[in-house]
């Protein structure tokens, strides 16, 4: 009987000890996780700053975007393409942005993403879509843009049912390719180092 005891507490402090070691474990694992998001997120600021001669993009936190446009829920949704999906969002000082974010599975790189925020972050031009900052504090980091309210190129050029708009004049469509051929022209002459893929008003 004596035994049965003394192997009972035998097993009980192994397992006590075994526990406590978990729970040492899981929290040094929590500990290294914390510290890697805030090496990564001090070395996402860096390249933002790093080599810019125009404005630094403004870094947003994670809390802050998600926030404003509500989770990303799908009533905020704007529109998407092939790779992003556009978000409307409110800040906490009222200001309407759009957050483009990559679409779930986007191999899209970080660095990639980073150089194109500090490469728009010299680009003004009115016809512009004007790139308000970033976030890098997420696991894939989102562009915010300023809001354009008047609808998108496609709804005015084939008038959406939803809007009850007409259709844009043969006039007009061309003023808006002169216009969109400016603009382009504009970021081809102004930096070659320029990504093809950028908002145009």
């Amino acid at each position: 009987m004596l035994s049965t005891i003394t192997t009972l507490i035998h097993y009980v402090a192994v397992i006590s000890v075994l526990i406590m070691l978990l729970g040492g474990f899981l929290v040094h694992i929590r500990y290294l996780v914390k510290r890697t998001i805030r090496l990564l997120v001090k070395e996402r600021e860096e390249i933002l700053s790093a080599n810019t001669s125009g404005k630094s993009a403004k870094v947003f936190s994670g809390k802050e975007i998600k926030k404003s446009a509500n989770n990303f829920a799908k009533e905020n949704l704007l529109g998407s393409g092939g790779f992003d999906e556009v978000f409307k969002g409110t800040l906490d000082d009222g200001t309407i942005v759009a957050v483009k974010r990559a679409k779930p599975g986007n191999a899209k790189s970080t660095l990639q993403v980073l150089n194109e925020v500090r490469i728009l972050c010299q680009v003004n031009h009115r016809g512009l879509v004007r790139l308000l900052g970033c976030c890098v504090e997420l696991e894939l980091p989102l562009l915010i843009y300023e809001y354009v309210p008047n609808g998108t190129l496609f709804e005015h050029l084939h008038g959406f049912c939803l809007r009850e708009w007409a259709p844009l004049s043969w006039l007009r469509r061309l003023i808006i390719a002169q216009q969109t051929d400016d603009r382009l022209a504009y970021l081809h002459s102004s930096a070659a180092d320029l990504p093809s893929r950028c908002q145009v008003k």
